[in-house]
């Protein structure tokens, strides 16, 4: 299996996974921007 880092493009994809989860769900989806996203993947951590 390949795994590669995420990048910004796949970011949609990543909220749909997200947003997806039966555990660990948000009360407020729409809250978790992809802007918010960004700043996780380049910023605050890796994706």
């Amino acid at each position: 299996m390949i795994i590669r880092e995420a990048k910004i493009e796949d970011i949609p994809q990543i909220q749909i996974v997200r947003n997806s989860v039966k555990e660990n769900t948000l009360s407020n989806p729409d809250l978790v921007t992809n802007k918010d996203c960004e700043e996780f993947m380049t910023e605050r951590g890796k994706g």
